[in-house]
């Protein structure tokens, strides 16, 4: 998919939507690319920073821009996704095969999870998650 950062706008309205201290939870960001949103979550105060990038070039700027975070470099079907309270993030990563794919391991948390979707146009992949929160560029759903 096209690389597009996101606007620090759109990530401060998804934070409004999320009933969470976020000092309690780990940020994940699967299709991180250089990284603004690991920052912005940085800023938040998120307990942990994951990014999770295919791109060895963008992985390695998101490295450069964000040395609190743990970047992986990884698919996201490959990358295991860790235990405990998570907020993961996607800007529309990837297509349709893919995304139902990540739901239905996102679905297999035990743990306290939100899933924020930007531009969320396979979100019939999360239908059987708690919608939050949804409009047309954003969708934010708990497990």
């Amino acid at each position: 998919m096209r690389y597009q950062a996101t606007e620090p706008e759109v990530f401060a309205l998804a934070m409004t939507r999320l009933p969470i201290n976020p000092e309690n939870f780990s940020f994940v960001d699967i299709g991180c690319g250089k990284g603004r949103t690991l920052i912005l979550a940085h800023e938040r105060r998120f307990r942990r920073i994951i990014g999770v990038e295919v791109s060895s070039k963008l992985a390695r700027i998101a490295r450069s821009n964000c040395p609190f975070a743990e970047i992986v470099e990884s698919d996201a079907l490959s990358w295991n996704i860790p235990s405990g309270p998570l907020v993961i993030f996607m800007f529309n990563p990837f297509g349709e095969l893919v995304m139902r794919e990540v739901a239905n391991r996102i679905r297999s948390q035990k743990d306290e999870c939100f899933v924020i979707y930007i531009n969320p146009t396979c979100r019939n992949c999360f239908s059987s998650f708690q919608t939050l929160y949804s409009s047309e560029g954003m969708a934010i759903w708990r497990v």
